[in-house]
């Protein structure tokens, strides 16, 4: 069944119902993904995932249903399971259904000839780029990840209210890690790049860029125990402000697992740090006009000159907060319920380059890579302990690689001992960017 003819359906059945108000939700997602080995392919992906999803108040309660089946039974399954959860429900906290929004920002994340990209493209070039990382270097010893994927959603908000959204968008990664072996000394390294502009993807130089990283780490011996100035480059701190980046959404405020609780207006980092939450970044991962509950999404200074300005909302915590939501309401898929995420998430960038950095201190360590992330750290109270690869500095020059070695400190104290800003920002992976970021000590076990 068309899936606007069957949203058109459920919207005058849900009308004619019991319910007082309702929303529907649908979301289409396609993923597709190629890994190569050895120049073969040794994993195939190609999927959909595809459903429906109602809510809607009885009685003054709110009742969900959802489904994948995309056919006329259905839409009688989702108002009467609506309406039947609505009755067992009992003291839950009131969930509006949101009437829209005056204005909402054109988006453009979806790129027509990016989808036209046929199997036999994506295989290639996996199979090019590994070829070439093998070819690149007699060090290299094997290609141990070489991937393509991409990706394409729908998202559907229609409501009681009149309110009916759409969204489409499509993107794609490209991935390649690489070992390389000098002796009996092995490393790796790796490099990606993320986006829906195919122009943009070169496995010469992805595959180039995961090889020099991995050589230049080759001769790595750990450090003396004791405190450094550090430098984290744009993927490593980008790996720890992701991992932190709950702690700014109000329900782990209103849950006690955040210690920014009354923070509002307060200093909690170095006046360097601007924390952005922008859902309008040119071709961001994770550009939206709207959120999951249909509110239109805003650019906001989370952290403004080391200043807390607000917490990340979605309608509920909005409301026992007594503000403005905040445009943050994220669902994990149609069947998933409504939590709260950032939208494209970054330390706006500096002016000095990694070598002006290093220059700022007579000596130090350059982080490059941290392991450990989700068994090292602890979010609620901070604290981090992880495993860490990078390079020994002296007056602005590398001296020598650095392995073998463990950072640990506390994330709130970090953010207050940022001492500057580097001009390389990028987002990683995910949606979380930063560039590299000095800060005046932490504590490393070495040698």
């Amino acid at each position: 069944m068309d899936i606007k003819k069957f949203i058109d359906e459920l919207y005058k059945k849900a009308i004619a119902s019991e319910l007082e108000e309702f929303e529907i939700y649908y979301s289409l997602g396609k993923s597709f993904s190629v890994k190569i080995f050895n120049g073969e392919i040794e994993g195939y992906k190609n999927s959909t995932g595809i459903g429906v999803s109602l809510r809607g108040i009885f009685e003054n309660k709110m009742g969900y249903s959802y489904t994948s089946s995309i056919n006329s039974t259905s839409i009688e399954e989702l108002i009467n399971e609506v309406i039947s959860n609505s009755k067992v429900l009992e003291g839950t906290e009131k969930e509006n259904i949101f009437q829209g929004d005056e204005k909402y920002k054109t988006i453009d994340n979806y790129n027509e000839e990016f989808e036209k990209l046929d199997v036999l493209e994506k295989t290639n070039f996996s199979k090019n780029m590994e070829e070439y990382a093998k070819n690149f270097s007699s060090k290299v010893k094997s290609v141990n990840h070489c991937l393509f994927q991409t990706g394409t959603g729908e998202r559907i908000i229609r409501n009681s209210k009149e309110l009916n959204l759409f969204s489409k968008k499509n993107s794609g990664c490209a991935y390649i890690s690489v070992i390389v072996e000098e002796g009996e000394e092995t490393k790796t390294g790796s490099s990606y790049v993320v986006g829906n502009d195919f122009s943009k993807y070169s496995y010469k130089e992805l595959a180039e860029n995961a090889v020099s990283k991995a050589l230049k780490k080759l001769g790595g011996v750990p450090v003396s125990s004791g405190d450094y100035p550090i430098i984290f480059d744009s993927d490593s701190f980008g790996d720890i402000l992701g991992s932190f980046s709950g702690i700014f959404s109000a329900e782990s405020i209103d849950k006690g697992t955040s210690q920014l609780k009354n923070k509002i207006g307060e200093i909690i980092a170095s006046e360097k740090i601007t924390l952005v939450d922008d859902p309008f970044y040119l071709n961001g991962p994770a550009s939206r006009s709207f959120d999951d509950e249909g509110v239109a999404t805003s650019y906001k200074k989370i952290i403004d000159k080391g200043v807390l300005k607000t917490y990340l909302h979605n309608m509920k915590t909005a409301e026992k907060f007594k503000v403005k939501t905040t445009g943050n309401a994220k669902k994990s898929s149609y069947a998933g319920t409504i939590n709260i995420a950032p939208s494209n998430f970054y330390i706006e960038n500096g002016v000095k380059n990694i070598q002006e950095l290093m220059s700022l201190k007579d000596k130090g360590i350059l982080i490059t890579d941290l392991a450990g992330l989700h068994s090292g750290l602890n979010s609620i109270s901070g604290d981090f302990s992880l495993s860490a690869e990078g390079f020994y500095f002296e007056n602005g020059k590398i001296i020598h690689p650095v392995s073998q070695i463990t950072i640990a400190g506390n994330f709130f104290e970090l953010l207050k001992s940022i001492e500057e800003i580097g001009n390389d920002f990028k987002f990683g992976m995910g949606s979380v960017g930063t560039p590299s970021i000095l800060v005046s000590k932490l504590s490393i076990s070495g040698k």
